[in-house]
């Protein structure tokens, strides 16, 4: 059984997951559009249908980018999918610099963002690269996040900074929630 998955235009509905599937048990072939791959791969992935699970899982690895791969890892652990999810999980960590610089980033919750830099398999240049993506993460949404940041330096491995990049770095967090209190 070949699975191919090109993009071709359908209605997003539930009856269209229903219709491809079964298209898909009958022929071994799907068209569906890009878009409506995850709602298939959770189909597939819950009914058992491992062919369709996998062409929606390689698809979705081809089309794998640091400005997707927070949005691919969500959805590989909320399905279940966990090739998706390493593979995602993996590009964030060998790209971090990349992904960091995304509105994805900006939207994590604090406990996904822990783990990502909590990990020994992030790459990054400096550890710098680290505490400036927490220090951007933070400023997003300063109101909210300002009290996790202590939470989160924990995770910043600080002993790799130089003295001058982490005063630097403390004075001007400092400095954001001063102002931040002469606001309120």
């Amino acid at each position: 059984m070949h699975a191919h998955v090109p993009t071709y235009t359908r209605a997003h509905t539930q009856e269209s997951c229903a219709k491809v599937l079964l298209d898909f048990i009958y022929t071994g072939n799907v068209e569906v559009v890009e878009a409506e791959l995850p709602a298939l791969l959770g189909v597939s992935e819950t009914l058992g249908v491992t062919g369709l699970r996998d062409a929606c899982s390689q698809h979705l690895h081809k089309e794998l980018s640091p400005e997707n791969a927070l949005r691919m890892r969500a959805l590989g652990r909320s399905l279940g999918a966990h090739d998706l999810f390493e593979a995602a999980h993996h590009l964030i960590m060998e790209e971090f610099l990349e992904v960091a610089l995304t509105n994805s980033f900006l939207e994590l919750d604090q406990h996904t963002l822990n783990e990502i830099i909590s990990s020994d398999d992030l790459l990054v240049n400096s550890e710098k690269e680290v505490l400036e993506a927490v220090v951007r993460w933070t400023e997003s949404k300063d109101a909210e996040r300002g009290p996790h940041l202590l939470a989160l330096m924990s995770a910043v491995r600080l002993a790799l900074l130089p003295l001058e990049t982490l005063a630097k770095k403390v004075n001007h967090v400092t400095h954001m929630h001063e102002s931040c209190r002469v606001c309120d």
